[in-house]
């Protein structure tokens, strides 16, 4: 049975501070670990034919200095600990998220955990990857090259997940919540309830929100729950990273709000 790990979620959201070892080659570390790395996916075939993934989504690896590996497929976050054993990706006792999903992202999400935990053929060169378990073969690229990181400043962030307590879940249909930095002292957003406008300290990977001012407008249940997350979260000093087109913050009591970038 796979058991439920939403501590390493929580720590995923948190601000990586473990500084990569000394001695490391082109992989990111003596043993062939790319530490610090993360990489997306760009092709799955199965038998030498194109298998595709859920529309919209992509794999997601990110190999951590402490040998942890975390790995997404569009919905649960998949996590272990894990090494390089000559060409071969080895994993422990894998943990996963219960985010609600629909039945087609589930399933791929059971099938990325499965494929993972084979103990598939690893290849990295350079900045593409290549793992294999018999004739399933997805190819990677770090996602420097496949998708940059965002400006904070200047970029609309669009929530669409939310951490409480040991609960991970998405942003309901149609409750639109923002926030944008129009410099590294001010920012604008909407909380889905409530619009709001405040001054921030960005500062070696924290952001200190402070007073916002609220304009309040009428609130359906669905949007009460994102109002609740995101005004708890933005008046506070918060962790903060940027992969790509995601946005996280993490709170100290280890809460979080990812966003995603939309301009």
């Amino acid at each position: 049975m796979r058991r439920i790990g939403l501590a390493f979620l929580i720590s995923t959201l948190g601000v990586c501070v473990t500084a990569c070892g000394k001695g490391a080659d082109a992989s990111g570390s003596a043993s062939g670990w790319p530490a610090g790395r993360q990489f997306q996916s760009t092709r799955v075939t199965d038998a030498g034919r194109d298998r595709p993934l859920v529309a919209g989504t992509r794999i997601e690896l990110r190999f951590f200095e402490d040998g942890r590996l975390s790995a997404q497929a569009g919905c649960n976050h998949i996590g272990g600990d894990g090494r390089i054993d000559g060409d071969r990706l080895v994993l422990g006792e894998l943990s996963m998220t219960e985010m609600g999903c629909d039945e087609p992202r589930h399933s791929q999400d059971e099938w990325l955990a499965d494929f993972l935990g084979a103990k598939p053929t690893w290849s990295l060169s350079g900045t593409d990857l290549v793992l294999g378990d018999r004739d399933v073969e997805v190819r990677l690229v770090d996602a420097k090259v496949a998708d940059p990181d965002r400006s904070l400043v200047g970029t609309r962030w669009v929530l669409d997940t939310i951490v409480t307590g040991e609960v991970a879940s998405s942003v309901p249909s149609g409750v639109e919540a923002y926030v944008r930095f129009d410099s590294e002292t001010s920012f604008v957003g909407s909380s889905g309830c409530l619009a709001f406008a405040g001054t921030s300290q960005i500062r070696g990977g924290r952001i200190n929100f402070f007073t916002h001012r609220p304009s309040p407008r009428s609130c359906t249940a669905e949007m009460r729950a994102a109002d609740a997350a995101v005004t708890r979260t933005l008046v506070q000093d918060v962790g903060y990273r940027i992969d790509g087109p995601l946005l996280t913050l993490t709170a100290p009591d280890g809460s979080g709000l990812r966003f995603r970038a939309m301009s």
